[in-house]
């Protein structure tokens, strides 16, 4: 490989992207994935499903990129206009591939193949086939010029699984890339302008990162200098918030939260107020999430929390969002599904509904494991409705787990009041 930094390209195609209709998905996602190898993308762009635009806009990249990644417009349709400019561009006719009928007929089983899905077997001659397990455009690449060019199905449940298996080891032997020296981590519940804050104050000279901003974290990574010293930087980072929200490695909250309770033989119930089942549906996106799952109560109205068990009295005395609310219903959840473990959550998500005294953001949590007593823990959250929302589904998942990871300095600065 050269020394040289290789220069690529993301090529975006489709009406529905750029006329706003959806969001793009696939140039951050795959931006990211070549970010990893040490390929930082020049350029991303969208254009709609017009031959002469989406040709220009190869040609261009062509020149001035090593890789290019195009995305969209390989379906059956008659706008899925890819195969047939990059054949244009390539100087090379379209042939058909039985490789490919043949997987559709694997594909489509006793069902009749509709004529034209025969158009997904067409690729530009010389280019190779990349097989899709999850859809019926497979993708190819080739060479056009001095430049690789990777053409892609559009819809991320094909393209992301691709890019994975298949993409990123074709782009790492071609290009000769070796892995990047860098340290994984993962933070949560930290405002993403502290978080940059602290890594200016606490990584050490030579030591550089970047983040990748997700909807229930931040995954980032600390490159250069030396692997000790990218440590040293990490154990600052946890030094100047906590160990419980900034984690090493690439950490899936829910996935985190499922494996230690399957690991302990354990199952979970909750009480969601404020949340309104988020909990509940992060939990069960899980595949064998009912192995530690045994389900939750959505009590937004109080009254539906006295249904649950909760003393009325004890609402009317103390409001819904106080330490003895959430303690009242996490005991209450343990008494009707007799599960081993449990979560409450009531607080104001906002916009309305905050007072001086429990202003919005503000969110009791409460948890039980067995062999301690119940744990419960006021936070003050910022941000949209709904990442208030997001932030108080994590911070619940995070109790939990360190609850029952034994983890005994939850109260003497575990969280700090920046979330």
């Amino acid at each position: 490989m050269s020394d040289s930094p290789i220069r690529a390209g993301i090529i975006l195609i489709g009406n529905e992207l750029t006329r706003g209709i959806i969001a793009d998905a696939n140039g951050p996602f795959i931006a990211g994935k070549l970010h990893e190898t040490g390929i930082s993308p020049d350029r991303i762009c969208m254009v709609p499903d017009v031959p002469e635009k989406l040709e220009n806009e190869m040609r261009r990249c062509i020149e001035e990129t090593d890789l290019i990644v195009v995305a969209g417009g390989l379906g059956p349709t008659a706008d899925d206009i890819t195969r047939y400019s990059v054949s244009a561009v390539a100087g090379k006719r379209l042939e058909e591939r039985e490789e490919i009928w043949d997987s559709l007929r694997r594909f489509y089983g006793e069902r009749e193949i509709p004529g034209p899905n025969r158009r997904q077997t067409l690729v530009p001659e010389g280019f190779t086939v990349i097989p899709n397990k999850n859809g019926t455009a497979p993708g190819f690449y080739g060479d056009i010029g001095e430049a690789t060019v990777i053409v892609l199905p559009g819809p991320p449940g094909e393209l992301v699984p691709m890019f994975g298996d298949r993409v990123l080891p074709l782009i790492q032997k071609r290009f000769d890339l070796k892995p990047e020296m860098s340290f994984k981590g993962t933070s949560f519940l930290v405002p993403e302008s502290k978080l940059e804050q602290a890594f200016q104050d606490c990584c050490s000279r030579g030591v550089t990162w970047n983040t990748r901003i997700e909807e229930d974290k931040i995954t980032f990574r600390l490159y250069g200098s030396t692997a000790e010293r990218r440590r040293e930087s990490f154990i600052a980072l946890q030094n100047c918030f906590s160990p419980h929200v900034i984690r090493e490695g690439t950490v899936d909250p829910v996935l985190s939260f499922f494996n230690t309770l399957d690991a302990k033989g354990y199952k979970v119930a909750g009480a969601e107020s404020c949340t309104g089942g988020l909990i509940s549906k992060m939990i069960t996106e899980v595949a064998g999430s009912s192995r530690i799952f045994w389900g939750s109560f959505v009590t937004y109205d109080n009254h539906a929390k006295t249904v649950l068990g909760v003393d009325s009295a004890l609402l009317e005395k103390h409001g819904a969002v106080s330490r003895e609310a959430v303690t009242a219903m996490v005991e209450a959840v343990g008494r009707q599904s007799g599960v081993e473990c449990g979560y409450a959550v009531s607080g104001i998500a906002g916009p309305e509904g905050g007072m001086i005294a429990k202003p919005v953001g503000t969110v009791w949590i409460a948890c039980a494991v067995p062999g301690k007593k119940v744990y419960s823990r006021c936070f003050g959250f910022h941000g949209t409705r709904s990442s208030i929302r997001i932030k108080a589904a994590v911070a619940t998942m995070i109790l939990v787990v360190l609850l029952l990871t034994g983890d005994e300095t939850l109260d003497s600065g575990g969280f700090k009041e920046y979330i």
